[in-house]
């Protein structure tokens, strides 16, 4: 009956999205992977760092991501990357208030940052 419906369409098409998903869900933890493996070689840098909370942001980890942001604005309080990362954490969380503090610092640094 579904066939013969216009349901079988968006079946389909949502179930095809969800496997997207899922690709970019597996990608990332393979990118965590290989970041982890990179700071057991090379140790810490900024970069590996900022792409760290990236990937565990992908996969909502928002605790991982948490204090390794913390760290570099305790460093660096007008890291506009690393603000970036908080506030994706704080939407991720669900604190809208603080998500949109973190907005506005942002655009205060720098008014492109969104862009």
């Amino acid at each position: 009956m579904m066939e013969r419906s216009e349901m079988s369409d968006w079946v389909i098409k949502i179930t095809m999205e969800l496997y997207g998903l899922r690709a970019l869900k597996e990608n990332a933890y393979g990118y965590i992977g290989l970041i982890e493996e990179e700071l057991k070689k090379e140790g810490e840098t900024r970069d590996n760092q900022i792409d760290l909370a990236r990937y565990y942001l992908q996969v909502g980890q928002f605790e991982k991501a948490r204090p390794i942001a913390r760290k570099y604005l305790d460093e660096n309080e007008k890291d506009v990357d690393f603000l970036i990362v908080q506030t994706n954490i704080e939407m991720g969380l669900g604190n809208v208030d603080k998500m949109k503090e973190l907005e506005k610092k942002i655009l205060e640094i720098d008014p492109k940052a969104f862009e």
